[in-house]
């Protein structure tokens, strides 16, 4: 780096674990500058909040042989292996990272907390981060998303402790295939869940299996893994654990909570499990996680009145998908119009199918919207998914028009005493406000 204010550039800036590490940079002083395809809340605001240049769609002529490094995404090649800013970045024999390796450059610590799972990553991170901040310790956090307790996404702490969210996804498809978790150092993990994810990058559930199989090989002796009591595939994991092992479910915890779900009550038993094994106050960590008010987009209300709630949610998974519908269902004694939104990786293999027969069985009305249009052919499309669902014609309907979407979201809230939930890990805050906006 020079002596300069040094720039560093992003391509495929606005991922959540991205544009967390762009504000960071950001704040330390560094010129920050960003490219993306597609630019949506959360991270698109914080990004413009602090003052990082963004910029729509990848062009070469951005990079140049001033830039001082070279961020790049776990995304930035899958649309297109010859991403035009990172072959020139190429060209120049700039320097490019990963995003992970910044991550454990800056945030991780000795006795480093690593959130592993096929989900409950995040709202679990940012428990712990929020207990720990309630007691006073100043732990380094990187937690990608917006958790509604915490001031930023990434926290550079005093103390010894550092949680992050630890991902199996490659840092960088066709550029870095390990996985994320593997940068972090871990000396103590809780593993949420190992349910078969992201089958355009592991196309068999072995591959999958494998990277926390690699994670579990990397704890110190000295180290701790919590893991839930059962749960698919845990088992074998947990058989590569060369430390400690301990157990927990949802039923270790039965103090008040302010999220919603029993896969909630469960996330909140493993932090509990975790923190007590690190020798913290009982006492302190149920205050802290019976105040914790949960992740934006993780069964976020959006909206309410007296006969309609909308909640925002990330859900994409089948398990996960399931576990909110669930947790609605629990929550409010009304009509469930759920809304899906296949933006995950996930929906490009027809794997995916054969997983959804009985993950909508409890919802009144199931509306699929359109598949993001990617390079490559596509195998899952709206209609199949349609199909999969397992429900009735009258139940379900494929909508690829966002302005047909709302008069039957409409229609839907006329009706009253109905909650309609969003699940999408994509960008469709600009659906979703169109449609409350009317409410109005």
């Amino acid at each position: 780096m020079n002596s300069k204010k040094p720039w560093v550039h992003f391509i495929a800036i606005c991922g959540t674990g991205m544009g967390a590490v762009a504000v960071v940079l950001k704040s330390k002083g560094y010129r920050v500058t960003g490219s993306d395809i597609d630019f949506y809340p959360p991270i698109s605001d914080l990004l413009r909040k602090t003052g990082v240049k963004i910029e729509t769609g990848f062009d070469a002529t951005r990079i140049s042989s001033q830039i001082d490094m070279v961020v790049i995404g776990g995304s930035a090649l899958i649309d297109d292996r010859n991403n035009p800013e990172f072959v020139q970045a190429k060209k120049l024999k700039l320097p490019i990272k990963t995003y992970p390796e910044l991550i454990a450059e800056y945030v991780i610590r000795p006795e480093s907390i690593v959130v592993a799972g096929t989900y409950g990553k995040t709202t679990v991170s940012a428990m712990i981060a929020w207990v720990f901040k309630n007691m006073k310790v100043d732990a380094s956090y990187f937690v990608p998303g917006i958790a509604v307790d915490l001031p930023e996404p990434i926290h550079l702490g005093e103390s010894s402790f550092s949680v992050a969210e630890g991902d199996e996804y490659p840092a960088a498809v066709f550029f870095d295939n390990e996985s994320k978790f593997m940068f972090y150092k871990p000396k103590f993990v809780i593993l949420t869940s190992v349910e078969w994810d992201h089958f355009d990058v592991f196309p068999k559930e072995k591959d999958y299996i494998q990277r926390f199989v690699n994670l579990m090989k990397i704890v110190p002796k000295d180290g701790l893994v919590v893991a839930p009591s059962s749960g698919k595939n845990v088992e074998k994991v947990l058989g590569f654990a060369g430390c400690k092992v301990v157990r927990f479910s949802s039923d270790n915890f039965s103090e008040q909570l302010q999220v919603i779900g029993r896969h909630n009550r469960a996330n909140a038993a493993g932090v509990f499990t975790l923190l007590c094994e690190l020798g913290f106050p009982r006492e302190d960590i149920i205050k802290g996680l019976s105040n914790f008010r949960g992740v934006k987009r993780r069964l976020e209300v959006i909206y309410k009145d007296k006969n309609l709630v909308v909640i925002n949610d990330f859900a994409q998974h089948p398990s996960r998908l399931k576990a909110s519908i669930d947790a609605v269902r629990e929550e409010y004694k009304k009509r469930l119009v759920v809304v899906l939104d296949p933006h995950a990786s996930i929906f490009k293999d027809p794997t995916i199918l054969k997983k959804l027969s009985t993950v909508f069985d409890k919802v009144d009305a199931l509306f699929i919207l359109r598949l993001k249009l990617l390079k490559g052919r596509h195998k899952v499309t709206g209609p199949l998914i349609v199909k999969a669902s397992g429900l009735s014609d009258v139940k379900t309907k494929y909508i690829p028009l966002d302005e047909d979407l709302v008069k039957e979201l409409l229609n839907q809230a006329k009706k009253g005493n109905c909650v309609i939930m969003f699940c999408s890990s994509g960008g469709i805050d600009s659906l979703i406000q169109k449609f409350v906006a009317k409410l109005k």
